[in-house]
């Protein structure tokens, strides 16, 4: 199925892409010989004629964009064969990727980005079958999860540093847990002492003052919200660095 659809959208591609050639000699010489004649504009000169070639071969530029992400997304589908876990994290990059080129070539593509991305959210919600019975499994609200997990994990996702998936088999009981980036993820790291995605960035200080000479050095500061744990990293400034002496300490909130 998955590969009859990628030869349906090269198929496509090619098509859409040669109708748009065939257009473009076509617009090329109706608009030269057409538009100038009836403004009396010269054919070397005529704005029109470059406005709709330089729009046509936009748009071929953003069919062949088009087609060569429909063969990159989907032979990347095509390999995905792990749980649901894995093969949503898998997709993040690259579907990052298709939906930032749709902001440059919006046709297809932003089209394009919309399907792929409930292509992705798909990977997340795909019914599973329970490992032990083969029964399909049904995933839990957030209500009711929370009587599956810990502590440590209804902690992470009340930070948004981490999500997770309860699947439950209707048949025989058994649950799986999968576990996803949050919305917050950025903000956090994982913490050494408690092993929890809760180490979050509180302050950038400077230790040693740059110079025009030397380098200077900064301590960032990062602090656990489950444990209390503090680490610190030390990094160096470039010299000629401009730093107020009268702001070496910058707090953020948590």
């Amino acid at each position: 199925m998955k590969k009859t659809v990628l030869v349906f959208n090269l198929v496509a591609a090619i098509a859409v892409m040669a109708t748009l050639v065939c257009s473009l000699v076509y617009s090329s010489s109706f608009w030269a010989d057409s538009v100038p004649a009836y403004l009396n504009l010269s054919v070397e000169h005529s704005i029109i004629t470059l406005i709709v070639n330089y729009l046509c071969y936009y748009l071929i530029l953003c069919f062949l964009v088009w087609a060569i992400f429909s063969v990159i997304f989907y032979n990347k589908v095509s390999h995905l064969n792990g749980n649901n876990s894995e093969n949503f994290s898998a997709l993040v990059g690259l579907q990052k990727v298709i939906e930032y080129v749709a902001v440059f070539t919006p046709l297809p593509m932003a089209f394009f980005a919309k399907y792929t991305r409930s292509v992705h959210r798909g990977q997340r919600n795909r019914i599973i079958t329970c490992p032990d019975c083969g029964k399909p499994m049904r995933v839990l609200s957030e209500e009711e999860e929370d009587a599956f997990l810990n502590e440590n994990q209804q902690f992470e996702e009340t930070l948004n540093s981490l999500d997770y998936d309860v699947w439950l088999c209707p048949d025989c009981g058994k649950i799986q847990v999968f576990c996803y980036k949050g919305r917050h993820s950025r903000m956090f790291r994982k913490c050494p002492k408690c092993n929890l995605a809760a180490m979050k960035f509180v302050k950038d200080e400077v230790l040693i003052p740059a110079t025009s000479t030397t380098e200077g050095t900064c301590q960032r500061t990062y602090e656990c919200q489950s444990c209390g744990n503090i680490i610190t990293e030390k990094y160096s400034i470039p010299a000629n660095t401009n730093i107020s002496p009268c702001c070496n300490t910058i707090n953020i909130k948590k």
